[in-house]
C-alpha cells in the first residue's frame, strides 16, 4: 500500500478509520476496505452462481473462493493495512461482522454476470504453461501468455512444448483412424 493510494481512497470513500465528533475511534470504514481489497485482487462475483472467483496469474485460472475463505482473506488483508498504519487499536474492530460487510460490498463492486459463458472467437486450449490459440490467418496454433480476460476455470495440466513430437500418438491412434 502506498500513501498516495491511501490518500486517493480516502478522498473517494472517507478515512479507513472512523471517529466520533470528540475524536474517539469508532470503527473501520467498510467502503474504504472493500475498494482497497478490490484494487489489490483480481476478483469477480458471478451472481448466477452466487460465487466469488479470484484470478491466479500463475495458472491463468479463475478459482472459486468460498465465503469463509474470502472472509479470511479480507481479514488478513485488512490486518496488514492496519499494521502498516500502526493503528493497532483498530484490530479490535476487525471481526467477522466487518469482514462480512466488506464481502457484501465486494459483490456489487465486482459483479460480472455470465463471465464464464462468454463466446470466444476461434479455438483455444488452456495448457499448463500457456494458452494455445488457432490463428486462422496463419492456419497454425500460436502460444500466448495467460490472460484474465480468457475467464478460464479449467485447463489441461500438460505443458505445451514447442516443437515436441508425438510419434506414438500419430502412429497408434491417428493413422489407424484415418483412410489414405
Amino acid at each position: 500500500f502506498t500513501k498516495e493510494e491511501t490518500r486517493n481512497l480516502e478522498r473517494e470513500f472517507g478515512s479507513a478509520f472512523t471517529f466520533s465528533e470528540n475524536g474517539q475511534f469508532r470503527g473501520l470504514n467498510e467502503q474504504f476496505f472493500s475498494e482497497l481489497y478490490r484494487r489489490h485482487h483480481r476478483i469477480l462475483f458471478e451472481p448466477g452462481e452466487n460465487k466469488f472467483y479470484q484470478y491466479e496469474a500463475e495458472s491463468g485460472l479463475w478459482r472459486n473462493l468460498t465465503n469463509d475463505g474470502l472472509i479470511e482473506e479480507i481479514s488478513e488483508f485488512s490486518r496488514s493495512f492496519i499494521h502498516m498504519e500502526h493503528f493497532f487499536e483498530a484490530l479490535n474492530k476487525l471481526d467477522h461482522t466487518f469482514c462480512s460487510k466488506v464481502m457484501k460490498l465486494l459483490k456489487g463492486k465486482t459483479e460480472k454476470s455470465g463471465a464464464f459463458r462468454q463466446k470466444h472467437e476461434g479455438y483455444r486450449i488452456h495448457c499448463a504453461n500457456c494458452v494455445l490459440e488457432f490463428d486462422f490467418a496463419a492456419m497454425d496454433w500460436v502460444s500466448r501468455p495467460f490472460a484474465p480476460e480468457d475467464y478460464s476455470r479449467n485447463r489441461t495440466e500438460i505443458p505445451y512444448l514447442e516443437g515436441a513430437q508425438a510419434p506414438r500418438f500419430l502412429t497408434d491412434l491417428i493413422q489407424p483412424a484415418m483412410n489414405e
